[in-house]
């Protein structure tokens, strides 16, 4: 106080200056507080040494750094700057750290592991349900393998040939995509199922390409020569088809393909008249439950068709109705059998279905005009045929017909219009060519006959009716000779046919004609034995050995006949003529 009371009258007293030490006073005792709180915060000396050269704390002799600053008594540098650095970890946290990142590594390692060991098994899974031909567990197995594992080829691949056989063709398609992409490009089932999308799209022949790769990698795979005759009967070569398809029932009748399989060979014994092996291969498909029931009754049906049996054939086909009601293949084979039953009314009834759901199909629209002129309805029926035929590229057996009813109502031109337009369809149709031939020979124009019968037999040489026809119009035309050469040929080549008996009934007419009897003979018993319940015909024999001379053989074929029909009236002549004296 004496040295502020001094100051303060050093300073003239005055009172401003009074004011500043009164500050400053106040300044200096914080100042001692906060020296004395930093002193009880700094380490206590434990020996008198060398005292800091910066905050004069006297330090241990073999000290290198002073407790109170931490500059360097030796160079006095500064203490490092990660001194004032808190600490982020310690050797603690640093430790757990570690733990954590290994367990984890350990969890993240034992999880791969165990779904790929699970993509595995589901795929074996799915393996096993697909041979035993469940399709949809089969499904939801590779699913889940390609859930596992998204790179899994051979599940993309087996999931692709599942998708294929359960029909969808778009899902199958972008896994066929996945499983090429994962490098599955030549596996077995991505060459299944790109066979199975391709046979669906009706690309046979690429078909074949993909499942022959499949057949070469796996032989022994049943589904494989299922597939491969499904593409030759696409193609068309029947006869690879059915070793295909036996080969494969033979080697793995219980594949999921089986039934199928079973159904298409019975198909393909019809087609080829092999009854007996159809039925057989049908009777064993009743009893398969995996056997498509309709595929079975409509192929029933045909069989029966075939042996003649229509009322089975027409129940037959009715179960066909029945399980697929208001579809247009059973209704309309229902409407064939009905027709062949003489039922056209009932006929044209269960017709209707398929012409609602295929208006436009030549087979449906060509059987309705087949009832409807059935029915007398010959009108209808005509525009109907003439829708047909005008329809591109045209139909010449609907064009034929309509001329037909045309020549039946007595309209030649029309007709005649309309069989030259059938023939421009198709040169080589017969009924049509026929057909025209007979109009010119009733119009007395036999060149014109002749020249059509030609040109058809340019395009079909074989066909005996146009070469019997041919004889005819040649013999009508005085060209005899010709006509005995071309109806040779028609009997050579027609042996039992209708067409060949008539070309035999003109030759014999023919020879006789012409002087040659015994040539005339030959052909008249070879009719006879061909027709032996004609009555004129075997009498006719008869009469003809008697103006040959040939008595003892008209003798002998007399008394054979005469117990058939005791009672012709031509029986008493000719054993009148048998016994008078001869010429």
């Amino acid at each position: 106080m004496a040295f502020r009371m001094q100051s303060s009258e050093a300073a003239g007293g005055d009172p401003e200056s009074e004011l500043d030490l009164a500050a400053l006073d106040e300044a200096l005792a914080r100042d001692e507080t906060l020296l004395e709180e930093t002193a009880e915060a700094r380490p206590v000396p434990t020996a008198e040494g060398p005292r800091c050269p910066l905050c004069g704390w006297p330090n241990p002799e073999d000290a290198r750094r002073c407790a109170g600053c931490d500059i360097d008594l030796r160079d006095g540098s500064p203490p490092p700057f990660d001194r004032f650095r808190p600490p982020l970890l310690d050797r603690r946290w640093i430790a757990a750290g570690a733990v954590l990142l290994v367990l984890a590594a350990l969890g993240f390692g034992i999880r791969a592991a165990i779904r790929a060991g699970a993509d595995r098994r589901a795929l074996l899974r799915g393996e096993r349900e697909l041979a035993a031909g469940r399709l949809e567990p089969a499904r939801r197995a590779f699913e889940q393998a390609t859930r596992y594992r998204s790179d899994n080829a051979a599940a993309w691949a087996a999931l692709a040939d599942t998708l294929a056989r359960l029909g969808r063709l778009e899902e199958a398609r972008a896994a066929v995509q996945r499983a090429e992409r994962f490098g599955a490009r030549d596996n077995v089932h991505t060459n299944l199922a790109t066979g199975r999308i391709l046979l669906a799209e009706g690309r046979a022949q690429q078909a074949l390409a993909a499942l022959r790769a499949a057949h070469e990698r796996r032989p022994s795979l049943g589904s494989v020569l299922h597939l491969l005759g499904d593409a030759y009967a696409a193609l068309g070569d029947e006869p690879a088809a059915l070793a295909h398809y036996e080969q494969a029932l033979r080697e793995d009748p219980d594949a999921p393909e089986a039934p199928h399989s079973r159904l298409a060979l019975a198909a393909l014994a019809l087609h080829r008249s092999r009854l007996d092996q159809a039925e057989a291969l049908l009777a064993a498909a009743r009893t398969d439950p995996g056997a498509d029931r309709l595929a079975l009754a409509l192929l029933e049906g045909e069989l029966h068709r075939r042996r003649g049996e229509r009322l089975a054939a027409v129940q037959s086909f009715r179960e066909a109705v029945r399980l697929a009601p208001g579809a247009a293949e059973p209704a309309f084979r229902l409407a064939r059998a009905l027709r062949e039953l003489k039922l056209p009314g009932q006929a044209l009834e269960a017709l209707r279905p398929a012409l609602a759901e295929a208006p436009t199909s030549t087979a449906y629209r060509r059987l309705e005009a087949d009832l409807l002129l059935d029915l007398e309805r010959p009108h209808e029926a005509e525009q109907r045929y003439l829708a047909l035929g005008q329809r591109p590229p045209g139909d010449a057996a609907a064009l034929t017909a309509a001329a037909r009813i045309a020549l039946r109502d007595g309209r030649t031109e029309a007709a005649h219009k309309r069989l030259a337009q059938a023939l421009a369809v198709d040169p080589a149709y017969a009924p049509a060519a026929l057909a025209l031939a007979r109009l010119a020979l009733e119009r007395k124009d036999p060149e014109r006959a002749i020249a059509v019968l030609r040109a058809a037999l340019e395009r079909d040489p074989l066909a005996v009716e146009l070469r019997t026809e041919l004889g005819r119009a040649l013999l009508a035309a005085g060209r005899r000779d010709e006509a005995a050469v071309a109806l040779e040929v028609a009997v050579q080549s027609g042996a039992d046919t209708p067409a060949a008996a008539r070309a035999r009934r003109l030759l014999a007419d023919l020879y006789r004609a012409d002087g040659n009897l015994p040539a005339a003979l030959r052909h008249l018993e070879a009719l006879a034995a061909q027709r032996p319940d004609d009555r004129a015909l075997q009498f006719e024999r008869v009469a003809w050995l008697l103006e040959a001379g040939r008595r003892e053989q008209a003798a002998r074929v007399l008394e054979t006949i005469a117990p058939r029909w005791p009672d012709a009236p031509e029986l008493a002549r000719l054993r009148a003529a048998l016994t008078a004296p001869p010429h």
